[in-house]
């Protein structure tokens, strides 16, 4: 036999009081005696009544939840800084009482149609992969919505970003001072911050007076592109670079392993820098590597997302983080001499 759950009749009968009565008690509403009141709240606390959600969702046209669409959860995230945003906006929405309801990236399902079926009052994106055009469609259905990494957004969204032309910049300008003149880039165009760090790493090596050979800068055709071939093109230069700076540390991570079985020595042969500063890049001597503050933008984006469902402007909604190097042991001073090394069968 199915148990029977209280119900706000159940609370009523039990105070002494009306249905009406004990509704607006519960919901602290109306004109009621504190001795009502406390009759009613004491009548729920026997009872063990919780009011339904679904109920006083529809009554007050919102669902108290946030939606939250992000990269694929890995069980370490050793290589992302995925654990560090999902801490953040579950401890922002926490502060504002609000419930996270987690979407996965699941093919042949249309983000829109998902997240405006009414289970969320609002959105927080990490838009990877994303189209402009779907972030269209959530702005105009009026889904108030954060969007995180991408700078390229619908006028009404709110954004947290994090200044990558700053960090790039930094780790050119530390490599110029340990000698390095012909450095590297390495990663895929499939986000804006990918295609912002590989913008900031022309501006720099420009305004740096680093060579700008473009056989330098390599863009894989896609995420999990083998590293082979783009190191033989690298080592084909007249002068092969001494240094390589990646898009995020996950690929910094598989270069260091490439490069030893390749019987390359880092930082003596190549310097190698990431970005994010994930967990894995402080393991063991460590990754050097520019650090954005995850755990801040996922809190900052609860709290963004928390203004617009209360009717603030987007534009006040919005904002860049600072970045900081952090230096490791995989970078040190240009080799001496031509750097060459042969490609091991």
């Amino acid at each position: 036999m199915a148990l029977r759950l209280p119900t706000i009749r159940d609370v009523a009968a039990q105070a002494g009081v009306s249905v009406g009565t004990a509704s607006k008690a519960l919901n602290n509403r109306g004109r009621i005696s504190t001795e009502t009141r406390a009759a009613v709240v004491r009548a729920a606390e026997e009872l063990r009544f919780a009011p339904n959600a679904l109920i006083r969702s529809l009554q007050e046209g919102r669902t108290g939840t946030v939606g939250l669409f992000t990269w694929p959860v890995r069980e370490t995230a050793l290589h992302s800084v995925d654990l560090a945003l999902l801490t953040g906006v579950s401890h922002g929405l926490a502060e504002v009482q609000t419930d996270m309801l987690l979407y996965a990236r699941c093919e042949g399902r249309e983000l829109a149609t998902v997240l405006l079926d009414g289970r969320v009052d609002g959105a927080i994106l990490v838009p990877h992969e994303l189209s402009l055009s779907t972030l269209e469609s959530l702005a105009a259905a009026g889904l108030p919505t954060v969007a995180l990494y991408q700078s390229d957004i619908p006028d009404p969204m709110g954004s947290v970003c994090v200044d990558n032309r700053g960090g790039v910049h930094a780790a050119l300008e530390y490599l110029k001072a340990l000698g390095h003149r012909r450095v590297a880039f390495y990663a895929p165009l499939t986000s804006m911050d990918f295609q912002e760090r590989r913008l900031a790493y022309e501006e720099a090596r420009h305004d740096l007076g680093l060579s700008t050979d473009p056989g330098l800068c390599v863009i894989p055709e896609n995420y999990h592109a083998p590293l082979e071939p783009y190191w033989q093109k690298l080592q084909a230069l007249t002068e092969p670079p001494t240094a390589l700076l990646t898009g995020n540390d996950g690929f910094a991570i598989a270069w260091l392993e490439f490069l030893e079985k390749q019987g390359v020595h880092v930082p003596q042969d190549l310097s190698v820098i990431g970005f994010d500063d994930a967990p894995v890049a402080s393991r063991g001597a460590g990754l050097t590597t520019v650090r954005q503050p995850g755990l801040q933008v996922g809190e900052l984006a609860a709290m963004f997302v928390n203004r617009l469902i209360q009717g603030a402007p987007a534009a006040q909604c919005r904002q860049i983080l600072p970045v900081e190097l952090i230096v490791r042991a995989t970078t040190g001073p240009v080799p001496k001499g031509l750097f060459v090394v042969a490609h091991r069968p």
